[in-house]
């Protein structure tokens, strides 16, 4: 399930991008930290949205950037138990693992993830249910 976060957090303006926008910096600073991060209270992290950024900054003695407290949203991705997510798999490893590609998104996951017990015939990419398996 996609879900919207709202959080706050202080970023570090380094001093080379102090003649730039601070909304731009900001949006930069927290794109580096969460953009891609799974977190187990988050979930998958697909952007940074709707910064805003204290123009009103810290100096730490001995560091030449400021620090600014910011509000931001995020785009998270966090499956739900028993959750069905409709995707296609694209890409099979030894692990046994697989890549779904969920049209904006493409996770690798476990084979011991899927409902359904699939075993690959060959490198042909063949498909079949596992004799016994009736689910």
């Amino acid at each position: 399930m996609f879900k919207i976060i709202t959080l706050k957090d202080t970023i570090r303006i380094p001093p080379e991008a102090f003649g730039e926008p601070i909304q731009t910096v900001g949006r930069e600073q927290l794109r580096m930290k969460y953009e891609g991060m799974v977190d187990s209270e988050l979930g998958y992290v697909v952007a940074v949205t709707d910064i805003e950024v204290n123009p009103v900054g810290k100096i730490v003695p001995g560091d030449g950037a400021t620090y600014h407290r910011v509000a931001f949203s995020l785009l998270t991705f966090y499956p739900e138990v028993q959750e069905v997510v409709e995707g296609e798999v694209v890409e099979l490893t030894s692990a046994p693992s697989y890549e779904l590609d969920l049209s904006t998104l493409c996770f690798t996951f476990p084979s011991s993830w899927m409902i359904t017990s699939l075993t690959m015939k060959s490198k042909e990419y063949l498909w079949a249910k596992r004799r016994g398996d009736d689910s």
